[in-house]
């Protein structure tokens, strides 16, 4: 799983789960919406305490840490963020930090972020930010979203998602009209590095754990058709927690393309998970456009616990079998588990696209748990697509350990001409920084790559040289 994704994940459930519960610290003034709230135009609310102590470092007096400590965890109240993260339990620590920042008002919370030190993706330091931020939200949202608004890249796009989330979770219709208001500024979050959750789908969720008909209506309001189907996406997600049977009529009634798609990929998975006889019945009932997603989406949930009997299910839907990326993440899903028996289901596959999708990502998955099975089973495969694919599969998991490798004895043996350079040229940049003066020897005798390649080759080498000392490769016609 890659770094963009984790943290997509990381604050999906920081921003939805873990940071709920603070939404019961609320305060007794009126909320943005009933105090007639109009975007820009949100009072601060006041604090219930008082004094301006730096809450990071100042401890109550009259107590005794190790005392509270000692009292067990019910009864332990965090003097500082030094002494929560002290704690060695990493969900007492982000339970501490829920009851440190439910404490603090609007304007200590804004110290404690303005002394935060650079930004990283250590797990305790994301949970604070998330917590903080959303805490911070409840309060003065308004405030929040203009101290990360100078932010930029993944700090700024996460803390924003996390303000939106908790800030509908309290008040769902001022969340609202604030993105209505400000869709330019907040349209670029509503997929998070390209995927996972959005500004959108945060404010849409929530409102529709309290008013799906209002969330409904507040989503067809919307100009951006991406935002507009992320927030339907979102809705009917919450609705098929309880009820996925009346999501689904309900989604058919009231939606199409890819609204309706994307409602689908949700109310399917979670069909899934609760009862999977019942959501099979209804992918087998589906017809039309609709059908792709709605099967999809419901292996997908069945292959959350059991990817085996989800890849034996595509038998079923010949149409499924044909959709190289579902097939690619079921199969990396029952690689992960047990790669022999999916090996040997890759083996049986007709040859096509599905199956060299599957093939790779079995190859990827395998290399992460058994290198040498894994490349035994790669050197034992027939000559063609599939043992390409395999074989840069096995490239793109060996090019950071062992680049060399992964170029001459490996990426060279690809047939397909366009395959081989591709995975080539993926891995020689990373062997030239290891070895630059090799790497251009290498890539001035050999023809595994076409006169195109060897010019992106020859370039891409004349970077790592300059960097590292010898010059670029010389020209084919200078051999």
């Amino acid at each position: 799983m890659n770094q963009t994704l984790l943290i997509a994940i990381l604050a999906s459930t920081l921003a939805g789960g873990l940071v709920g519960g603070l939404v019961g610290f609320q305060l007794s003034e009126p909320s943005p919406g009933e105090a007639g709230f109009a975007p820009g135009d949100l009072p601060t609310r006041s604090s219930d305490r008082t004094g301006s102590a730096n809450p990071a470092s100042t401890a109550r007096s009259g107590e005794n840490p190790a005392a509270n400590r000692s009292q067990g965890f019910g009864t332990f109240a965090p003097d500082s963020l030094a002494e929560i993260f002290s704690l060695p339990s990493r969900i007492d620590r982000w339970s501490a930090m829920i009851r440190f920042f439910s404490q603090m008002d609007a304007d200590e919370l804004a110290t404690l972020y303005a002394e935060q030190g650079p930004f990283n993706f250590d797990f305790d330091e994301l949970a604070k930010r998330q917590l903080l931020l959303s805490r911070w939200a409840e309060l003065d949202p308004l405030g929040a979203l203009a101290a990360v608004g100078g932010e930029g890249g993944r700090e700024a796009a996460m803390g924003k998602m996390s303000i939106l989330k908790s800030w509908a979770s309290s008040d769902p219709v001022a969340a609202a009209a604030y993105y209505s208001a400000n869709q330019d500024a907040l349209a670029d979050g509503n997929r998070f590095g390209g995927r996972g959750p959005s500004n959108v789908s945060a404010i849409a969720g929530e409102w529709a754990k309290q008013d799906p008909e209002g969330a409904l209506s507040w989503a067809s309001s919307l100009s951006d058709d991406s935002g507009q189907r992320s927030a339907m996406e979102a809705i009917f997600g919450e609705l098929a927690k309880t009820d996925p049977a009346a999501a689904a009529s309900q989604a058919m009634a009231a939606l199409s393309g890819q609204n309706l798609e994307g409602a689908f990929r949700q109310i399917g998975r979670t069909w899934a998970g609760q009862d999977q006889e019942a959501a099979l019945a209804w992918a087998r009932s589906l017809t039309g456009e609709e059908a792709a997603s709605g099967v999809s989406s419901v292996l997908r949930g069945i292959s959350d616990n059991d990817p085996e009997a989800a890849l034996r299910l595509l038998a079923e839907f010949p149409a499924a079998a044909e959709d190289e990326r579902l097939v690619g993440r079921l199969t990396d899903e029952w690689a992960e588990q047990d790669p022999q028996s999916t090996a040997e289901w890759v083996s049986d596959l007709p040859e096509g696209e599905a199956k060299a999708t599957a093939t790779t990502e079995l190859v990827r998955e395998w290399m992460r748990s058994d290198q040498t099975e894994a490349m035994s089973w790669v050197k034992e495969q027939p000559a063609g697509p599939s043992r390409d694919n395999a074989v840069a599969g096995l490239v793109q998991s060996l090019r950071n350990s062992d680049p060399e490798s992964a170029v001459t004895e490996w990426a060279t043996a690809i047939q397909d001409e366009g395959l081989r350079n591709r995975t080539i040229l993926s891995s020689l940049g990373r062997w030239a920084r290891q070895d630059s003066s090799a790497a251009i020897e290498w890539a001035e005798t050999t023809d595994s790559l076409n006169d195109q390649a060897f010019e992106r080759a020859a370039s891409l080498l004349q970077r790592a040289a300059e960097g590292g000392g010898g010059g670029p490769p010389r020209p084919r016609g200078e051999r």
